[in-house]
């Protein structure tokens, strides 16, 4: 503000102060009184209203200096309401108010030119902040309902060209080494800066003619200024690997992008990888959840075969369980009577304990079952076991150990025949411990495969175990194994309880040994009394 500045008040104001002018318009506004500014020259500056009849000022009229450094450089009128003493003093004070912000306001003058500019700058610096929120929450809000990939894509792109004032671009994302575009026009400069913005993980900021720095890519040259940055998504405050880049471009001549331009489509680079991990999360929980459904089919389907209520029969106690590692497994127990008055007490053990495995051993139930009630011996039924599976066990990498056995319901003879599996424990009323073992390779190894085939008799109060190897295998929390010498222990200690506790009292062993369960635990009991 310079007080020398104004002009005739018939003619525009020349130079007049606009602050000034409001605050007077504010003062007269609040107090109704004409308030005027003059230079020493006695020229308006600024005035409400702006007085150019000197007849407006009168014996009401109150008059302050303006005094700056020792020197008279102005006037403030204040026209009074009325003649009386107290309108006299509000002029009086309404005039050395304004007098005050006057004198203020020309002594920080020559300051006030260089804040000025620092305001200008913080007010550009803080709109950029402003355009910057606003682009990203606006595109937050865009992409809160959206969790495809290539729509996250577009949304971006459209946002991120209108925020840069560009007319192009793409976004592409990478899978290790290969970059697709998944939004925008495919352009070999473009799609060049995209790959060096991946591979330096920094911006890549290109100016109209240049070219992406070292590599194939510099071969290949921009026609206008081009901007890549990666699309590097934060983990906890770590940086992560690009799942892609952002490329915007202009065409010629229509001005280079600048640090802002890069900063902003950083920041919004970072908000749409964030997206497309979250959206590629999804897509796995989703997957997860229709894997974890379909097993959950298959163990109620695994369920569903094992055997249910033991059949009743006089002199005979029959008691199995069956616990896979994880939802399914591979193991499988059975009893199955035959037309001929033959009990067989059946257990098996697929590889692993996968859906795979689950499946095949459905498919060996199936097969075993039906070779028993052909009427084959236990040897046919397990050499015909293996002749049907061996091509899909074969291709499936996988093998089953099994054991069969046949008891005679009136003579108490048990004929039996062993695929690799782990023979079963006999315990003699009279205490003695017997393997129940036969020799015999596990079905999928061979094409044909020839099984021994034993036969003994039972007699009253003797106990068969059968069992898988998970039993013996089970880690307890120091790495040592259950072991055959603890099972062997617990069966010699049964006595002549029932089945169902000895299977009870093997599993309370396991749970004492503890340890994470590695495989799939199967048992089954018998107690045989007088033969019928």
């Amino acid at each position: 503000m310079t007080m020398t500045a104004g002009a005739a008040t018939s003619s525009p104001r020349k130079g007049a102060d606009a602050t000034l002018d409001r605050v007077l318009a504010d003062l007269g506004a609040i107090t109704g009184m004409a308030v005027a500014v003059f230079d020493e020259d006695g020229r308006e500056i600024a005035g409400v209203p702006p007085v150019a009849d000197s007849g407006q000022w009168n014996a009401e009229t109150v008059e302050v200096p303006i005094v700056v450094s020792g020197l008279d450089v102005g006037r403030v009128r204040v026209r009074a309401h009325g003649g009386d003493r107290d309108a006299v003093i509000q002029a009086e004070s309404v005039a050395r108010l304004a007098a005050s912000f006057v004198e203020g306001r020309a002594q920080a003058e020559r300051e006030q030119h260089a804040m000025a500019a620092e305001l200008d700058a913080m007010a550009d610096e803080l709109l950029a902040r402003y355009e910057e929120i606003t682009t990203l929450s606006q595109l937050g809000e865009a992409l809160g309902a959206v969790f495809e990939p290539k729509e996250i894509c577009r949304i971006s792109l459209q946002r991120a060209q209108l925020a840069t004032g560009a007319q192009s671009g793409l976004v592409a994302l990478s899978e290790t080494d290969v970059l697709s575009t998944e939004a925008g026009a495919e352009d070999a400069a473009a799609v060049a800066a995209a790959r060096c913005a991946v591979r330096t993980r920094r911006q890549v900021l290109l100016h109209e003619g240049e070219s992406p720095e070292t590599g194939a890519e510099s071969e290949v040259a921009a026609g206008g200024p081009l901007l890549a940055v990666p699309l590097v998504p934060m983990t906890g405050g770590e940086v992560d690997a690009p799942l892609g880049a952002l490329v915007v471009g202009r065409p010629p001549g229509a001005g280079r992008f600048t640090a802002g331009d890069a900063k902003l489509a950083t920041s919004i680079a970072m908000q749409v990888a964030s997206a497309i991990r979250s959206s590629r999360l999804i897509a796995s929980l989703r997957e997860a959840e229709r894997v974890q459904h379909e097993i959950e089919i298959a163990a109620d389907v695994q369920r569903a075969l094992l055997p249910g209520s033991p059949p009743t029969l006089a002199g005979l106690e029959l008691s199995g369980r069956c616990v896979p590692a994880t939802n399914v497994g591979g193991d499988l127990y059975d009893h199955v009577l035959d037309r001929s008055g033959g009990l067989w007490l059946l257990i098996a053990d697929v590889a692993g304990h996968s859906i795979g495995s689950a499946l095949i051993m459905a498919m060996a139930r199936t097969v075993l079952r039906r070779e028993i009630a052909d009427g084959r011996s236990p040897t046919e039924v397990l050499a015909a076991t293996n002749e049907t599976l061996y091509a899909d066990l074969d291709a499936s990498g996988l093998f089953i150990t099994v054991f069969c056995g046949r008891l005679d319901l009136a003579t108490g003879d048990f004929t039996y025949a062993s695929g690799g599996q782990n023979p079963p424990l006999l315990r003699r009323a009279s205490g003695e411990l017997v393997e129940l073992d036969a020799d015999g390779m596990p079905a999928g190894f061979l094409p044909t495969i020839q099984y021994e085939e034993k036969k003994l008799r039972l007699s009253a109060g003797d106990l068969v175990v059968l069992y898988t190897d998970g039993v013996v295998e089970a880690e307890g929390t120091d790495g040592t194994l259950f072991g055959e010498d603890r099972l062997r222990n617990v069966v010699e200690k049964s006595g002549d309880a029932p089945a169902s506790s000895v299977v009870g009292a093997i599993f309370e062993g396991l749970d004492q040994h503890g340890g994470h369960q590695a495989d799939d635990v199967t048992l089954l009991a018998a107690r045989w009394g007088d033969p019928i």
